[in-house]
């Protein structure tokens, strides 16, 4: 069962775990006009055709806002307590972004000016594929992600029904936040 959350307080603390995290709209927004009207185009396009081609078509337009507009913190305050709290009781945080691989350093370089504990390895990049199989493909490849518990959190009910999918026993979250900060 998916829970819907305002905030990143909301998820609950749990020990040894894995923490899943969404980039956009999760953790980080952007403050820009040409950003709401990328959201209500990319919105269009998933109701009018596949997934796949809604990525494709908006893919362009997304890296160049990425590039040239600023990050800011959604509940940065939340995520630093999360961290916190992971650290103490052998939980991991990563970050699974639909984005794609080409933008990896603009991506983590953003991240790291947010939040500068945010490592490389930490990143993961789902470059347009459904997230729950990135997922099962960071298990696979990195025994060191496995926890008794995993917990996802995404700002869209697509990727949790992905991930769900492949793992009906995850704790998943679909979070409707508006910055905090």
């Amino acid at each position: 069962m998916t829970h819907v959350i305002h905030d990143l307080e909301s998820i609950p603390l749990v020990s040894n775990a894995i923490y899943i995290l969404d980039i956009d709209e999760t953790i980080i927004y952007y403050d820009s006009s040409k950003f709401t009207e990328y959201i209500k185009e990319i919105q269009l396009f998933e109701r009018t055709m596949s997934l796949n081609k809604a990525f494709e078509i908006a893919n362009e337009k997304w890296e160049s806002l990425v590039y040239f507009n600023e990050a800011k913190p959604i509940d940065q305050k939340g995520l630093n307590q999360l961290k916190v709290f992971s650290d103490a009781n052998n939980s991991t945080i990563v970050f699974l972004t639909a984005r794609f691989e080409k933008i990896r350093d603009v991506t983590l370089s953003q991240l790291k000016r947010i939040f500068p504990w945010v490592e490389n390895h930490m990143l993961h990049m789902a470059s347009g594929s459904p997230k729950g199989e990135k997922m099962e493909k960071m298990f696979l490849t990195n025994p060191k992600l496995r926890r008794d518990s995993i917990v996802f959190v995404d700002d869209k009910q697509y990727n949790i029904d992905s991930v769900v999918q492949k793992f009906p026993h995850v704790k998943s979250f679909l979070i409707q936040a508006h910055a905090l900060n």
